[in-house]
């Protein structure tokens, strides 16, 4: 997780650490402890559960910090470890099996860029245009559930990993960084 992404937390304002420092501390402890309950999940559902965990550990971790109880809120803490995950897989001794597996369980970061897809496609949802991972529904631990398994299941009928929904509109979102072939 990059320092741009730790913009929209004001820890230090509060007399708090860095929130960067923070949730390195927390993810390292989390990652050393949970390694091997992470590499045996067997399915979405599990995979889910140790993210909500996950996630409200670290809610409780930057409140206590901030020293306030809602300043950091369940879908921003989920977003925050998603894109951890996606890359601790790619760097954290996992076998071939293992990472396959677990990459077709993990959760979208929603964002901006991931959330403005599904406000398109899925209505029911009432995202507004301007949503972000600070949209007051994700503080609720359901409506974040809710929208991943919705991504879950769009991508099943699709045979691909929600992750990939992620990095296509991460894509789309952002053409002048992806180098497409010339055409002559």
């Amino acid at each position: 997780v990059t320092g741009s992404t730790f913009r929209a937390f004001h820890l230090r304002a509060k007399g708090g650490r860095q929130p960067s420092v923070v949730y390195r501390e927390y993810t390292k402890q989390l990652i050393s402890e949970k390694l091997d309950d992470l590499k045996k999940i067997e399915n979405w559902d599990a995979y889910s559960e140790f993210v909500k965990i996950s996630a409200n550990g670290l809610v409780e971790k930057f409140n206590y910090e901030a020293k306030e109880s809602s300043f950091l809120r369940f879908g921003s803490a989920a977003k925050l470890l998603n894109l951890s995950f996606k890359h601790v897989l790619k760097h954290s001794g996992f076998t071939v099996e293992e990472r396959d597996r677990l990459t077709g369980f993990l959760h979208v970061p929603l964002d901006s860029y991931t959330l403005q897809g599904i406000r398109k496609l899925a209505l029911e949802f009432k995202i507004p245009a301007n949503a972000s991972m600070g949209w007051e529904s994700l503080k609720n631990e359901k409506i974040y559930q809710e929208i991943q398994k919705w991504i879950k299941n769009q991508c099943e009928k699709i045979s691909c990993k929600p992750i990939h929904y992620e990095i296509a509109a991460w894509n789309l979102s952002h053409p002048k960084l992806i180098d497409y072939p010339h055409e002559s």
